[in-house]
Protein backbone atom coordinates (compact mmCIF):
# COMPACT_ATOMS: atom_id res chain seq x y z
CA UNK A 1 0.00 0.00 0.00
CA UNK A 2 1.42 3.68 -0.93
CA UNK A 3 1.73 5.95 1.50
CA UNK A 4 1.00 9.03 -0.40
CA UNK A 5 1.83 12.54 0.36
CA UNK A 6 -0.72 15.59 -0.57
CA UNK A 7 -0.90 17.69 -4.09
CA UNK A 8 -3.69 17.36 -6.44
CA UNK A 9 -1.60 15.29 -8.72
CA UNK A 10 0.28 12.12 -8.79
CA UNK A 11 3.38 10.89 -7.32
CA UNK A 12 6.11 11.83 -9.43
CA UNK A 13 9.90 10.70 -10.21
CA UNK A 14 12.57 11.83 -9.12
CA UNK A 15 15.43 12.05 -11.79
CA UNK A 16 18.04 9.46 -11.81
CA UNK A 17 16.03 7.58 -9.43
CA UNK A 18 13.39 4.73 -8.79
CA UNK A 19 11.80 6.10 -6.16
CA UNK A 20 8.48 7.63 -6.19
CA UNK A 21 8.03 11.43 -4.53
CA UNK A 22 5.19 12.89 -3.48
CA UNK A 23 4.93 16.04 -5.60
CA UNK A 24 6.28 19.61 -4.59
CA UNK A 25 6.61 17.91 -1.52
CA UNK A 26 9.99 18.77 0.68
CA UNK A 27 11.44 17.66 4.46
CA UNK A 28 13.33 20.34 5.88
CA UNK A 29 15.12 20.65 8.99
CA UNK A 30 16.62 24.02 10.28
CA UNK A 31 19.16 24.95 12.39
CA UNK A 32 18.15 24.85 15.74
CA UNK A 33 18.83 28.48 16.59
CA UNK A 34 16.49 28.67 13.50
CA UNK A 35 13.53 26.69 14.34
CA UNK A 36 10.84 28.50 15.91
CA UNK A 37 11.33 30.89 12.57
CA UNK A 38 10.11 28.42 10.43
CA UNK A 39 6.53 30.37 9.51
CA UNK A 40 8.95 32.86 8.28
CA UNK A 41 11.37 30.54 6.39
CA UNK A 42 8.23 28.90 4.80
CA UNK A 43 6.96 32.42 3.51
CA UNK A 44 10.17 33.67 2.38
CA UNK A 45 10.45 30.42 0.14
CA UNK A 46 7.17 30.33 -0.82
CA UNK A 47 6.40 27.63 0.90
CA UNK A 48 3.54 26.20 2.95
CA UNK A 49 4.01 23.85 6.03
CA UNK A 50 1.88 20.75 5.84
CA UNK A 51 3.08 19.03 8.76
CA UNK A 52 5.67 18.87 11.69
CA UNK A 53 7.81 16.43 13.50
CA UNK A 54 9.21 18.58 16.47
CA UNK A 55 10.78 15.57 18.11
CA UNK A 56 13.10 15.77 15.30
CA UNK A 57 12.93 19.18 14.06
CA UNK A 58 11.84 18.62 10.63
CA UNK A 59 8.90 20.16 8.66
CA UNK A 60 6.67 18.68 5.95
CA UNK A 61 6.62 21.60 3.23
CA UNK A 62 4.45 21.87 -0.12
CA UNK A 63 6.63 24.01 -2.61
CA UNK A 64 5.80 24.15 -6.20
CA UNK A 65 7.97 22.58 -8.58
CA UNK A 66 10.40 21.50 -5.46
CA UNK A 67 10.60 18.18 -7.25
CA UNK A 68 13.47 18.40 -9.86
CA UNK A 69 16.73 16.71 -11.15
CA UNK A 70 18.39 16.95 -7.78
CA UNK A 71 15.67 16.28 -5.68
CA UNK A 72 15.00 19.82 -4.29
CA UNK A 73 15.67 23.32 -5.55
CA UNK A 74 19.24 25.04 -4.81
CA UNK A 75 17.75 27.59 -3.45
CA UNK A 76 16.90 25.42 -0.44
CA UNK A 77 19.51 23.48 -0.48
CA UNK A 78 21.43 26.26 -0.11
CA UNK A 79 19.64 28.28 2.27
CA UNK A 80 22.11 29.09 5.79
CA UNK A 81 19.51 27.97 7.52
CA UNK A 82 18.70 24.29 6.45
CA UNK A 83 20.88 21.60 8.00
CA UNK A 84 19.01 19.52 5.34
CA UNK A 85 16.15 18.82 2.61
CA UNK A 86 15.41 15.95 0.68
CA UNK A 87 12.08 14.78 -1.15
CA UNK A 88 8.91 13.50 0.53
CA UNK A 89 9.64 9.73 -1.23
CA UNK A 90 6.47 7.69 -1.13
CA UNK A 91 7.01 4.44 0.73
CA UNK A 92 5.41 1.12 -0.05
CA UNK A 93 4.11 -1.16 3.22
CA UNK A 94 5.82 -4.61 3.38
CA UNK A 95 3.04 -6.53 2.00
CA UNK A 96 2.82 -10.46 3.63
CA UNK A 97 2.97 -12.30 0.42
CA UNK A 98 3.31 -16.25 1.11
CA UNK A 99 5.69 -17.77 -0.77
CA UNK A 100 3.17 -20.42 -2.23
CA UNK A 101 3.42 -20.21 -5.96
CA UNK A 102 -0.10 -20.33 -6.50
CA UNK A 103 -0.49 -17.74 -4.05
CA UNK A 104 -1.15 -14.92 -7.00
CA UNK A 105 -3.57 -17.07 -8.97
CA UNK A 106 -5.80 -16.84 -5.43
CA UNK A 107 -7.78 -13.47 -6.32
CA UNK A 108 -10.18 -13.72 -3.55
CA UNK A 109 -7.35 -13.42 -1.04
CA UNK A 110 -5.68 -10.69 -3.14
CA UNK A 111 -6.57 -9.05 -6.22
CA UNK A 112 -4.19 -6.31 -8.30
CA UNK A 113 -5.97 -7.55 -11.94
CA UNK A 114 -3.60 -10.09 -12.13
CA UNK A 115 -4.45 -13.38 -14.51
CA UNK A 116 -5.89 -15.78 -11.87
CA UNK A 117 -4.65 -18.74 -13.85
CA UNK A 118 -1.89 -20.22 -15.79
CA UNK A 119 -2.25 -19.00 -19.55
CA UNK A 120 -3.26 -22.10 -21.08
CA UNK A 121 -6.29 -21.77 -18.92
CA UNK A 122 -7.67 -18.49 -20.45
CA UNK A 123 -9.21 -17.69 -17.21
CA UNK A 124 -10.72 -13.63 -17.17
CA UNK A 125 -8.89 -11.38 -15.03
CA UNK A 126 -10.72 -9.00 -12.54
CA UNK A 127 -10.39 -5.53 -11.04
CA UNK A 128 -7.79 -4.59 -8.29
CA UNK A 129 -9.32 -4.54 -4.86
CA UNK A 130 -12.87 -6.78 -5.38
CA UNK A 131 -10.80 -9.29 -2.84
CA UNK A 132 -11.59 -9.35 0.85
CA UNK A 133 -8.25 -7.45 1.84
CA UNK A 134 -6.76 -10.71 3.62
CA UNK A 135 -3.02 -9.24 2.75
CA UNK A 136 -3.73 -6.12 5.13
CA UNK A 137 -5.60 -8.11 7.86
CA UNK A 138 -2.43 -10.69 7.58
CA UNK A 139 -0.61 -7.25 8.73
CA UNK A 140 -2.11 -7.42 12.36
CA UNK A 141 -2.49 -11.26 12.67
CA UNK A 142 -1.96 -14.08 10.33
CA UNK A 143 -4.63 -16.50 12.36
CA UNK A 144 -3.68 -18.16 15.46
CA UNK A 145 -4.26 -22.29 16.14
CA UNK A 146 -8.19 -21.59 16.31
CA UNK A 147 -10.63 -25.51 15.47
CA UNK A 148 -12.41 -24.86 12.69
CA UNK A 149 -14.96 -27.95 11.99
CA UNK A 150 -15.42 -28.63 8.16
CA UNK A 151 -18.95 -30.49 8.48
CA UNK A 152 -18.83 -31.65 4.79
CA UNK A 153 -17.45 -34.12 2.58
CA UNK A 154 -14.10 -35.14 4.58
CA UNK A 155 -10.87 -33.83 4.05
CA UNK A 156 -7.57 -35.53 2.33
CA UNK A 157 -5.87 -36.42 5.05
CA UNK A 158 -2.59 -36.58 3.32
CA UNK A 159 -2.65 -33.59 1.25
CA UNK A 160 0.63 -32.09 1.72
CA UNK A 161 -0.67 -28.28 1.81
CA UNK A 162 -3.24 -29.33 4.71
CA UNK A 163 -1.91 -32.98 6.39
CA UNK A 164 -0.10 -30.39 9.07
CA UNK A 165 -3.16 -28.83 9.73
CA UNK A 166 -5.76 -31.33 10.88
CA UNK A 167 -6.45 -31.45 14.37
CA UNK A 168 -7.08 -35.22 14.03
CA UNK A 169 -8.74 -37.63 10.98
CA UNK A 170 -12.25 -36.50 12.35
CA UNK A 171 -14.97 -38.27 12.47
CA UNK A 172 -16.93 -39.97 9.78
CA UNK A 173 -20.73 -40.36 10.22
CA UNK A 174 -21.69 -41.73 6.70
CA UNK A 175 -18.90 -45.02 7.13
CA UNK A 176 -19.09 -44.51 10.71
CA UNK A 177 -15.29 -44.42 12.03
CA UNK A 178 -12.62 -42.10 12.60
CA UNK A 179 -11.17 -41.38 9.90
CA UNK A 180 -12.93 -38.54 7.88
CA UNK A 181 -11.09 -38.99 4.25
CA UNK A 182 -12.43 -36.85 1.52
CA UNK A 183 -13.49 -39.16 -1.52
CA UNK A 184 -15.43 -36.51 -3.11
CA UNK A 185 -12.93 -33.23 -3.46
CA UNK A 186 -15.50 -30.50 -2.24
CA UNK A 187 -14.73 -30.61 1.62
CA UNK A 188 -10.50 -30.44 0.83
CA UNK A 189 -11.74 -27.24 -1.36
CA UNK A 190 -13.29 -25.59 1.67
CA UNK A 191 -10.67 -26.67 3.99
CA UNK A 192 -7.85 -25.18 1.66
CA UNK A 193 -9.39 -21.87 1.49
CA UNK A 194 -9.71 -21.62 5.38
CA UNK A 195 -6.35 -22.39 6.48
CA UNK A 196 -3.43 -24.36 3.56
CA UNK A 197 -0.40 -24.77 4.85
CA UNK A 198 1.12 -21.27 4.12
CA UNK A 199 4.21 -19.73 3.30
CA UNK A 200 5.97 -23.21 3.03
CA UNK A 201 6.20 -22.57 -0.94
CA UNK A 202 4.10 -25.33 -1.92
CA UNK A 203 0.38 -25.08 -3.56
CA UNK A 204 -1.95 -22.55 -2.11
CA UNK A 205 -2.09 -20.36 0.86
CA UNK A 206 -4.69 -20.43 3.22
CA UNK A 207 -6.53 -17.61 4.76
CA UNK A 208 -5.85 -18.25 8.50
CA UNK A 209 -2.15 -19.47 8.24
CA UNK A 210 -2.42 -21.37 11.94
CA UNK A 211 -5.99 -22.30 11.78
CA UNK A 212 -6.39 -26.16 12.76
CA UNK A 213 -9.12 -28.32 10.45
CA UNK A 214 -11.22 -30.66 12.21
CA UNK A 215 -12.34 -33.00 9.52
CA UNK A 216 -16.43 -34.33 9.91
CA UNK A 217 -17.59 -36.11 7.28
CA UNK A 218 -21.08 -35.99 6.59
CA UNK A 219 -21.76 -36.88 2.63
CA UNK A 220 -20.94 -39.66 0.35
CA UNK A 221 -19.16 -39.70 -2.65
CA UNK A 222 -21.80 -38.18 -4.36
CA UNK A 223 -22.03 -34.91 -1.74
CA UNK A 224 -25.36 -36.15 -0.45
CA UNK A 225 -26.25 -36.80 3.46
CA UNK A 226 -28.65 -36.22 5.44
CA UNK A 227 -30.29 -33.43 8.08
CA UNK A 228 -29.30 -36.51 10.86
CA UNK A 229 -25.81 -36.85 9.90
CA UNK A 230 -25.25 -33.05 9.46
CA UNK A 231 -26.99 -32.29 12.71
CA UNK A 232 -24.35 -35.49 14.12
CA UNK A 233 -21.66 -33.43 12.20
CA UNK A 234 -22.25 -30.36 14.03
CA UNK A 235 -22.99 -31.47 17.68
CA UNK A 236 -20.05 -33.97 17.33
CA UNK A 237 -17.55 -31.00 15.89
CA UNK A 238 -18.80 -28.42 18.71
CA UNK A 239 -18.43 -30.94 21.36
CA UNK A 240 -14.80 -31.62 20.40
CA UNK A 241 -13.34 -28.31 20.16
CA UNK A 242 -14.56 -26.03 17.38
CA UNK A 243 -15.06 -22.35 17.66
CA UNK A 244 -15.69 -22.14 14.01
CA UNK A 245 -18.21 -24.23 11.71
CA UNK A 246 -17.94 -24.06 7.61
CA UNK A 247 -21.38 -25.82 6.96
CA UNK A 248 -21.15 -25.26 2.56
CA UNK A 249 -24.56 -27.00 2.92
CA UNK A 250 -27.88 -26.61 2.95
CA UNK A 251 -31.31 -27.32 0.98
CA UNK A 252 -34.09 -25.09 0.45
CA UNK A 253 -36.83 -27.83 1.81
CA UNK A 254 -35.86 -27.61 5.13
CA UNK A 255 -37.51 -24.97 6.46
CA UNK A 256 -39.40 -26.24 9.26
CA UNK A 257 -36.58 -28.58 10.68
CA UNK A 258 -36.23 -29.29 14.60
CA UNK A 259 -33.20 -31.31 14.52
CA UNK A 260 -31.43 -28.81 12.43
CA UNK A 261 -32.65 -26.24 14.58
CA UNK A 262 -31.76 -27.51 17.33
CA UNK A 263 -28.23 -28.70 16.35
CA UNK A 264 -27.80 -25.32 15.08
CA UNK A 265 -28.83 -23.69 18.48
CA UNK A 266 -26.65 -26.30 20.53
CA UNK A 267 -23.77 -24.35 18.97
CA UNK A 268 -24.95 -21.01 19.05
CA UNK A 269 -25.05 -22.29 22.97
CA UNK A 270 -21.45 -22.87 23.01
CA UNK A 271 -20.61 -19.44 21.26
CA UNK A 272 -19.63 -21.08 17.58
CA UNK A 273 -19.31 -18.60 14.85
CA UNK A 274 -21.09 -20.18 12.06
CA UNK A 275 -21.24 -19.50 8.07
CA UNK A 276 -22.83 -21.50 5.49
CA UNK A 277 -23.88 -21.03 1.92
CA UNK A 278 -27.09 -18.96 0.90
CA UNK A 279 -27.50 -21.78 -2.44
CA UNK A 280 -26.72 -21.75 -5.61
CA UNK A 281 -30.48 -21.97 -7.75
CA UNK A 282 -30.20 -18.35 -8.05
CA UNK A 283 -33.88 -17.77 -6.68
CA UNK A 284 -35.58 -16.13 -3.69
CA UNK A 285 -34.78 -17.99 -0.32
CA UNK A 286 -31.94 -18.76 1.55
CA UNK A 287 -30.68 -22.40 2.24
CA UNK A 288 -31.01 -23.49 5.64
CA UNK A 289 -28.87 -23.64 8.12
CA UNK A 290 -27.66 -20.46 6.48
CA UNK A 291 -31.02 -18.76 7.15
CA UNK A 292 -31.21 -19.60 10.47
CA UNK A 293 -30.22 -16.12 12.84
CA UNK A 294 -27.18 -17.22 14.61
CA UNK A 295 -25.96 -18.61 11.28
CA UNK A 296 -23.92 -16.18 8.85
CA UNK A 297 -24.98 -16.51 5.58
CA UNK A 298 -22.79 -15.93 2.47
CA UNK A 299 -23.78 -15.16 -0.81
CA UNK A 300 -21.21 -15.24 -4.11
CA UNK A 301 -19.73 -12.60 -6.71
CA UNK A 302 -16.71 -12.99 -8.47
CA UNK A 303 -13.10 -10.95 -9.27
CA UNK A 304 -15.04 -7.91 -10.34
CA UNK A 305 -17.30 -7.70 -7.12
CA UNK A 306 -20.08 -8.70 -8.98
CA UNK A 307 -22.91 -10.64 -7.60
CA UNK A 308 -23.71 -13.99 -9.22
CA UNK A 309 -26.83 -14.67 -10.82
CA UNK A 310 -28.31 -17.04 -13.49
CA UNK A 311 -27.67 -14.76 -16.25
CA UNK A 312 -23.66 -14.08 -15.44
CA UNK A 313 -22.83 -17.62 -14.91
CA UNK A 314 -25.04 -18.15 -18.49
CA UNK A 315 -27.60 -20.30 -16.24
CA UNK A 316 -25.19 -22.45 -15.09
CA UNK A 317 -25.86 -21.10 -11.31
CA UNK A 318 -26.60 -18.04 -9.11
CA UNK A 319 -26.46 -16.91 -5.64
CA UNK A 320 -29.90 -17.22 -3.83
CA UNK A 321 -31.04 -14.04 -2.75
CA UNK A 322 -32.91 -13.49 0.61
CA UNK A 323 -33.31 -10.94 3.53
CA UNK A 324 -30.96 -13.76 5.56
CA UNK A 325 -28.36 -12.96 3.76
CA UNK A 326 -25.21 -11.22 5.89
CA UNK A 327 -21.95 -11.25 3.56
CA UNK A 328 -21.29 -11.70 0.18
CA UNK A 329 -17.29 -13.06 -1.06
CA UNK A 330 -15.56 -14.41 -3.98
CA UNK A 331 -17.15 -17.34 -5.07
CA UNK A 332 -15.59 -17.59 -8.56
CA UNK A 333 -12.53 -19.45 -9.99
CA UNK A 334 -11.34 -20.38 -6.21
CA UNK A 335 -8.31 -22.36 -6.45
CA UNK A 336 -7.66 -24.55 -3.72
CA UNK A 337 -6.39 -28.41 -2.62
CA UNK A 338 -7.89 -31.30 -4.02
CA UNK A 339 -7.74 -35.32 -3.18
CA UNK A 340 -5.28 -37.00 -5.37
CA UNK A 341 -6.64 -39.61 -6.72
CA UNK A 342 -10.36 -38.45 -6.88
CA UNK A 343 -11.47 -37.14 -10.29
CA UNK A 344 -12.41 -33.36 -10.88
CA UNK A 345 -15.06 -33.58 -12.67
CA UNK A 346 -16.14 -30.27 -13.70
CA UNK A 347 -13.16 -28.38 -11.42
CA UNK A 348 -10.54 -27.27 -13.47
CA UNK A 349 -7.59 -29.21 -12.25
CA UNK A 350 -3.89 -28.33 -11.18
CA UNK A 351 -3.13 -31.27 -9.83
CA UNK A 352 -3.01 -31.63 -5.70
CA UNK A 353 -5.27 -27.97 -6.76
CA UNK A 354 -8.45 -27.39 -8.56
CA UNK A 355 -10.83 -24.44 -8.91
CA UNK A 356 -13.99 -24.53 -6.88
CA UNK A 357 -17.50 -22.28 -7.68
CA UNK A 358 -20.48 -21.64 -5.95
CA UNK A 359 -21.44 -20.23 -2.59
CA UNK A 360 -19.84 -22.86 -0.88
CA UNK A 361 -16.21 -21.33 -1.70
CA UNK A 362 -17.58 -18.24 -0.46
CA UNK A 363 -18.66 -19.91 2.87
CA UNK A 364 -15.02 -20.64 3.06
CA UNK A 365 -14.12 -17.29 2.94
CA UNK A 366 -16.25 -16.41 5.51
CA UNK A 367 -15.65 -19.16 8.42
CA UNK A 368 -11.64 -18.15 7.17
CA UNK A 369 -12.15 -14.55 8.13
CA UNK A 370 -14.42 -15.51 11.26
CA UNK A 371 -11.31 -17.35 12.71
CA UNK A 372 -8.88 -15.27 11.82
CA UNK A 373 -10.97 -12.59 13.79
CA UNK A 374 -11.26 -14.81 16.46
CA UNK A 375 -8.12 -15.38 16.61
CA UNK A 376 -7.17 -11.65 17.05
CA UNK A 377 -9.44 -10.83 19.18
CA UNK A 378 -10.58 -13.86 21.56
CA UNK A 379 -11.98 -11.88 23.88
CA UNK A 380 -14.70 -11.59 21.07
CA UNK A 381 -18.34 -13.13 21.37
CA UNK A 382 -19.66 -15.37 17.79
CA UNK A 383 -22.39 -12.58 17.94
CA UNK A 384 -19.51 -9.86 18.43
CA UNK A 385 -17.49 -11.81 15.36
CA UNK A 386 -20.39 -11.72 13.30
CA UNK A 387 -21.11 -8.11 13.72
CA UNK A 388 -17.86 -7.31 13.07
CA UNK A 389 -17.29 -9.15 9.63
CA UNK A 390 -20.90 -7.28 8.98
CA UNK A 391 -20.03 -3.53 9.94
CA UNK A 392 -16.74 -3.67 8.14
CA UNK A 393 -18.15 -5.35 4.59
CA UNK A 394 -17.33 -3.29 1.45
CA UNK A 395 -21.21 -2.07 0.40
CA UNK A 396 -19.93 -2.95 -3.54
CA UNK A 397 -23.82 -2.72 -4.63
CA UNK A 398 -24.47 0.27 -2.80
CA UNK A 399 -25.23 2.64 -6.30
CA UNK A 400 -28.74 0.07 -6.47
CA UNK A 401 -29.05 -1.04 -3.06
CA UNK A 402 -27.48 1.03 -0.42
CA UNK A 403 -27.05 -0.41 2.72
CA UNK A 404 -27.94 -4.09 3.64
CA UNK A 405 -29.65 -5.86 0.98
CA UNK A 406 -31.38 -9.02 -0.35
CA UNK A 407 -28.40 -10.12 -2.45
CA UNK A 408 -24.61 -9.24 -0.88
CA UNK A 409 -26.23 -8.11 3.14
CA UNK A 410 -23.77 -5.68 4.52
CA UNK A 411 -21.30 -6.28 1.92
CA UNK A 412 -18.82 -8.26 0.68
CA UNK A 413 -16.00 -9.26 3.45
CA UNK A 414 -12.86 -6.84 4.20
CA UNK A 415 -11.13 -9.00 6.75
CA UNK A 416 -8.49 -6.03 6.72
CA UNK A 417 -11.55 -3.82 7.42
CA UNK A 418 -12.59 -5.79 10.16
CA UNK A 419 -9.39 -6.66 11.54
CA UNK A 420 -8.13 -2.36 11.73
CA UNK A 421 -11.28 -1.42 13.26
CA UNK A 422 -9.68 -2.38 16.51
CA UNK A 423 -6.57 -0.53 15.74
CA UNK A 424 -7.26 2.32 17.49
CA UNK A 425 -5.36 5.50 15.92
CA UNK A 426 -2.58 7.71 17.95
CA UNK A 427 -3.41 11.46 18.26
CA UNK A 428 -2.38 13.97 16.24
CA UNK A 429 0.97 15.56 17.35
CA UNK A 430 1.50 19.76 17.67
CA UNK A 431 -2.82 20.44 18.46
CA UNK A 432 -1.84 24.20 19.04
CA UNK A 433 -4.86 27.07 19.27
CA UNK A 434 -4.99 30.58 19.33
CA UNK A 435 -7.68 33.58 19.34
CA UNK A 436 -8.00 35.67 16.44
CA UNK A 437 -9.31 39.05 17.87
CA UNK A 438 -12.64 39.91 16.19
CA UNK A 439 -13.76 43.78 15.45
CA UNK A 440 -12.54 46.23 17.71
CA UNK A 441 -15.22 46.58 20.55
CA UNK A 442 -16.46 43.49 19.99
CA UNK A 443 -16.20 40.81 22.74
CA UNK A 444 -16.33 38.23 20.11
CA UNK A 445 -12.75 36.24 18.78
CA UNK A 446 -12.15 33.44 16.52
CA UNK A 447 -10.48 30.28 17.46
CA UNK A 448 -7.86 28.96 15.37
CA UNK A 449 -6.82 25.10 15.57
CA UNK A 450 -3.76 23.71 13.84
CA UNK A 451 -1.91 20.41 14.06
CA UNK A 452 0.00 17.56 12.06
CA UNK A 453 -0.49 14.01 10.91
CA UNK A 454 1.16 11.54 13.92
CA UNK A 455 3.20 9.61 11.81
CA UNK A 456 1.98 5.98 13.36
CA UNK A 457 -0.71 6.43 11.65
CA UNK A 458 0.71 6.50 8.26
CA UNK A 459 -1.30 3.22 6.46
CA UNK A 460 -4.18 2.49 9.39
CA UNK A 461 -6.98 3.75 7.45
CA UNK A 462 -7.35 7.18 8.82
CA UNK A 463 -10.18 9.07 6.94
CA UNK A 464 -11.01 12.07 8.63
CA UNK A 465 -10.60 14.27 11.73
CA UNK A 466 -13.29 14.78 14.35
CA UNK A 467 -12.89 18.35 16.24
CA UNK A 468 -14.44 19.07 19.53
CA UNK A 469 -15.10 21.71 21.54
CA UNK A 470 -16.24 20.95 25.79
CA UNK A 471 -19.25 22.77 27.33
CA UNK A 472 -19.26 22.29 31.01
CA UNK A 473 -18.94 18.44 31.06
CA UNK A 474 -19.93 17.24 27.61
CA UNK A 475 -18.04 17.50 24.31
CA UNK A 476 -19.75 18.86 21.83
CA UNK A 477 -18.55 17.54 17.96
CA UNK A 478 -18.30 20.96 15.55
CA UNK A 479 -16.87 19.59 12.47
CA UNK A 480 -15.95 16.40 10.69
CA UNK A 481 -12.68 17.00 8.43
CA UNK A 482 -11.39 15.06 5.62
CA UNK A 483 -7.91 13.86 6.58
CA UNK A 484 -5.92 16.43 4.90
CA UNK A 485 -7.54 19.52 6.28
CA UNK A 486 -4.91 20.09 9.33
CA UNK A 487 -6.67 23.22 10.88
CA UNK A 488 -10.21 24.30 11.94
CA UNK A 489 -11.59 27.39 12.68
CA UNK A 490 -14.87 28.37 15.01
CA UNK A 491 -16.09 31.75 14.53
CA UNK A 492 -18.13 34.17 17.62
CA UNK A 493 -15.52 32.61 20.53
CA UNK A 494 -16.38 34.55 23.59
CA UNK A 495 -12.84 36.86 23.92
CA UNK A 496 -12.80 36.36 27.32
CA UNK A 497 -13.84 32.75 28.00
CA UNK A 498 -11.00 29.73 28.07
CA UNK A 499 -12.38 26.95 25.77
CA UNK A 500 -10.78 23.57 25.58
CA UNK A 501 -11.00 21.65 22.32
CA UNK A 502 -10.02 18.18 20.87
CA UNK A 503 -8.78 16.44 17.32
CA UNK A 504 -9.32 12.70 17.04
CA UNK A 505 -8.69 10.97 14.03
CA UNK A 506 -10.71 8.16 12.60
CA UNK A 507 -10.06 5.27 10.20
CA UNK A 508 -12.27 3.76 7.51
CA UNK A 509 -13.91 1.21 9.60
CA UNK A 510 -15.14 4.48 11.62
CA UNK A 511 -13.34 4.29 14.80
CA UNK A 512 -12.36 7.12 16.58
CA UNK A 513 -8.96 7.20 17.70
CA UNK A 514 -7.21 8.81 20.47
CA UNK A 515 -7.88 12.89 20.73
CA UNK A 516 -5.16 15.46 21.14
CA UNK A 517 -6.31 18.21 23.54
CA UNK A 518 -5.33 22.12 24.15
CA UNK A 519 -7.19 24.37 26.14
CA UNK A 520 -7.08 27.94 24.22
CA UNK A 521 -7.09 30.97 26.53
Amino acid sequence: MALSGGGSQGPVRVFGSRSLCAPDEVLVKLRPEAADGAELFSRTIGAEILGRLPEIGVLRLRIPGAVGPLGVQPRILDHPDVLFAEPNYILQAADIEPSDPYFLYQWGLRNTGQAIGPPELNLPRGIAGADINAVEAWGSDTGGSILVGVIDTGVSLAHPDLAGHLESAGRDFINDDYMADDDHGHGTLIAGIIAAETDNGVGVSGLCWNGRILPVKVFDSDARGTVYSVSSGIVWAVDHGAQVLNMSLGGPDIVVNQTLASAVAYAAKKDVVMAAAAGNEGTAGVWYPAAYPDVLAVSGVDMNDVYQTLQTTGGEWGSNYGSEVDLAAPAVHILSCWPEGVATKEHISLGLYAYGEKTSMATAFGSGAAALLRSFRPDLSAAQIRATLEQTADDINKDLYPGRDNYIGYGRINLGRAVRIFDVLDPPLSLSGIKLPGVPYKPKATVLLQWAVNPKDEGRGLSKYRVYRQNSKAWTRLAELTSDVLFFTEPSVPNRETATYKVAGVNDAGVEGAAAIVIVP
